[in-house]
């Protein structure tokens, strides 16, 4: 935001009473959930056209007061022409989000989210897609703020006053006053900072940094085996390092391993971090300062995972859903056979328990199918543990379909290992299945503690995982194999 929109924003602000850190810290509440994952995907003016996000009104248990309700309401109002440009651009959003069309009106536009509402006033911003363009975007935020501050003579009320009341509105200013802190750092970051080409950075830093930077150019199917032989290595000694050190220095070092991992499913990471900001908090938050901004969030997102929080947008989340139960149902209605459908196992989650971190690991029924159809085993399992559900980084595995490849015998990682039998199966998502982001998903034994960060953990006798193992590794080697996810 500093960096490209700078400028901009020190001429709006100037003369006013709020600062380049609150715009920036409102761009992060408002929209960050969506862009930060693209910076390095798509260029600036395209991050902008796409913010096109908020389906409030259409998306079943998200009602809306405001005008307009919902999409038929605004096609009533506008006319067909209107209302299906703005839909063409939800759609790009959508498609860009891996989810398919719908034929609706979403409700907040560009990196602010000026909300459709404004359309009775400031109709032009909307026809002539002026959220294209940063500096319009800016110039209606700067007029709802100093608005809002003529009436509350206060920086944090009119925060609270731009996004609404109550409750919701509170915590929407508390969330942007601890962004603009951390906005506020990225300026104030000295000789010290974390910059990997700079003399104080670890060469074992840097060696990792490359290794998982690498990681983007493997194709999924490579992806875990390449992590398991090369990165998770030189994470494992970063790890042995950090917990040894504890100081600001070696954790800043570690968070940005975090950082760059962010929603792998993998083991020993955020461990680590769960550890360290449980056992020396005060050292994390100097050590966050070190870090680039885009890291900040992502280390702020986990820890905010670590409390229960989750980062998507409600509207987000219950599109998601409804995608994935309307394709899992499809499925279920298309009476293909399983030999067609290649789905020949399937994990059921009908239960939790709690993990030794606090939060609900999926308990249930891991069963495969013969490709005719008939039940060969069943296992138990179980999925998630590190966060509070399936759209946060450690937890559950998403519901929908994986491929199932790369079968690895002979495993030694602990959490791999149980009752002395270690293995695993890659999954990557197939048919559409939402991941919130995540990867490196795998079905091994659930060796002690019982849950796991997302992967599906068979907890069974000896016998009976070799069974599994057995039983998946047969049914991999005659065919494309898949397997469905769903909990009760």
């Amino acid at each position: 935001m500093k960096t490209n929109f700078g400028e901009e924003i020190r001429r709006a602000t100037a003369n006013t009473s709020f600062s380049l850190d609150i715009v920036c810290a409102i761009a992060c509440q408002e929209s960050a959930y969506f862009w930060v994952s693209l910076i390095r995907r798509l260029s600036i003016s395209e991050i902008l056209a796409r913010c096109v996000l908020d389906a409030s009104g259409d998306v079943p248990g998200h009602p809306r007061r405001p005008f307009p309700e919902n999409t038929q309401a605004f096609r009533s109002e506008y006319g067909d022409a209107f209302t299906d440009m703005l839909i063409e651009e939800a759609n790009k959003t959508r498609q860009l989000r891996g989810m398919g069309p719908k034929n609706w009106v979403y409700k907040g536009y560009g990196i602010f989210q000026y909300d459709l509402q404004a359309v009775q006033s400031d109709e032009e911003f909307f026809r002539e897609k002026k959220w294209y363009v940063f500096t319009e975007c800016l110039d209606r935020l700067m007029k709802e703020l100093n608005e809002k501050f003529e009436t509350f003579n206060d920086v944090k009320e009119a925060i609270r006053a731009y996004n609404g009341s109550g409750p919701a509105a509170r915590e929407y200013a508390n969330n942007v006053m601890e962004f603009a802190r951390y906005c506020a750092e990225v300026d104030s970051q000295d000789s010290d900072s974390l910059d990997v080409s700079a003399s104080n950075v670890s060469d074992e830093l840097s060696t990792s940094i490359e290794a998982i930077q690498d990681l983007r150019f493997f194709p999924e199917a490579l992806r875990t085996e390449y992590y398991d032989s090369v990165v998770e290595p030189l994470i494992e000694s970063l790890a042995s390092t950090v917990t040894k050190k504890r100081d600001p220095h070696s954790i800043a070092e570690w968070l940005r391993i975090q950082a760059l991992t962010f929603g792998f499913a993998v083991e020993g990471i955020t461990e680590v971090t769960y550890d360290l900001s449980r056992s020396v908090p005060e050292l994390v938050q100097e050590a966050i300062a070190l870090l680039p901004l885009e890291q900040q969030l992502r280390i702020e997102w986990v820890l905010r995972e670590f409390e229960g929080q989750e980062r998507f947008a409600p509207d987000f989340v219950d599109e998601v859903e409804e995608l994935t139960s309307s394709a899992m149902a499809n499925l279920a209605d298309a009476d293909q056979p399983r030999s067609v459908t290649g789905i020949l196992g399937e994990f059921v989650g009908t239960g939790t328990f709690t993990s030794s971190r606090g939060f609900p690991v999926a308990h249930g029924n891991f069963t495969l199918f013969t490709p005719d159809g008939n039940q060969s085993a069943t296992f138990t399992a179980n999925s998630g543990g590190g966060s509070s559900s399936y759209r946060t980084t450690n937890g559950a595995l998403p519901p929908g379909v994986y491929r199932v490849s790369n079968h690895r015998p002979n495993r030694t990682k602990a959490g791999m290992v149980l009752s002395g039998v270690g293995y695993s199966f890659d999954l990557d998502p197939s048919d559409g299945t939402q991941v919130f982001g995540r990867s490196l998903f795998r079905i091994h034994p659930d060796g002690n503690p019982q849950g796991t960060n997302g992967c599906i953990g068979v907890r069974e006798s000896a016998e009976q995982l070799r069974q599994c193992q057995t039983l998946l590794a047969t049914l991999l080697k005659n065919r494309e194999l898949k397997i469905s996810v769903r909990y009760q």
